[in-house]
């Protein structure tokens, strides 16, 4: 993720990481994407500090797309938007 282009405005984060987080991105200073995190995918730290979480974050979908889900498959065990 390119961190110059790239910055959280706005999250909610379960402390018991029992429920998804929500963040909401705001990318190229002109495009806001609304980010929802299953439970269990990052550290509940990691979620808390937007710079980490940013490098952790997979690619944006192309398009104008604003709002999605980072979650796993069954059968993929990799992290990306769902």
């Amino acid at each position: 993720m390119h961190l110059q282009k790239v910055g959280i405005l706005n999250q909610e984060a379960d402390p018991d990481d029992s429920e998804p987080s929500h963040h909401r991105i705001l990318v190229d200073r002109t495009h806001f994407k609304c980010v929802t995190i299953d439970p269990g995918i990052y550290d509940i730290d990691d979620l808390c500090f937007s710079l980490v979480l940013l490098e952790m974050l997979p690619p944006f979908s192309t398009g104008s797309r604003n709002c999605g889900r980072i979650g796993r498959t069954v059968d993929n065990r990799s992290r990306h938007f769902i």
